[in-house]
């Protein structure tokens, strides 16, 4: 069952990064600007609640997942686009800190909603610690395929795998922060 939650985690990240994107937050998207990173963020938040919900059961509070990620997604975009390139000038450097951004505000506003419905600080470092480093990969693969659309599958695999794999790994902290519900080991 961990390879089937593992495979779903990464559809669904891309799925969610593809439909946000063509939404609005890639260029040529049908809504621009904060709207359209709001819509990505709601996307991959709806995306992971649903994996989560459909593997872990239905917590009180777990729907606190989808507003933290889109507004988390949102803010940590209009910063990363403002600081960045004052950051760092090379461009997969700028990407690096773009995802810095990202990952911190999508992080915290994750860790917050994991909060929400358990009281498990160690989890929710843990999570924010995985959020930040998907957010890292997934915003220089972006920078790799200078924001095009046809990048944004590998940017949702790279999210997805990281944020994937390590919470598979973190999973006998996460499964106490997600009120005991556990993914069955495969046989």
């Amino acid at each position: 069952m961990q390879r089937q939650f593992l495979i779903e985690w990464l559809l669904a990240n891309m799925a969610a990064l593809l439909v946000g994107s063509l939404l609005g937050a890639t260029d040529g998207g049908l809504v621009r600007g904060i709207p359209g990173d709001l819509l990505l963020g709601g996307s991959v938040g709806a995306a992971q609640w649903w994996v989560l919900r459909r593997h872990l059961g239905d917590r009180p509070g777990l729907w606190w997942w989808l507003p933290a990620t889109a507004l988390g997604y949102a803010a940590g975009v209009v910063l990363g686009r403002r600081f960045a390139h004052m950051i760092a000038t090379e461009h997969l450097l700028v990407g690096f800190v773009f995802g810095v951004f990202v990952g911190t505000l999508l992080g915290l506003g994750q860790a917050a909603a994991l909060r929400r419905f358990h009281r498990n600080n160690q989890a929710a470092v843990n999570w924010f610690i995985t959020t930040l480093a998907a957010w890292i990969a997934g915003e220089v693969v972006a920078f790799i395929f200078y924001f095009r659309l046809e990048g944004v599958p590998f940017v949702g695999l790279a999210v997805g795998l990281v944020s994937g794999l390590a919470l598979l790994a973190l999973m006998p902290s996460m499964i106490g922060a997600f009120g005991g519900y556990s993914i069955p080991e495969q046989n």
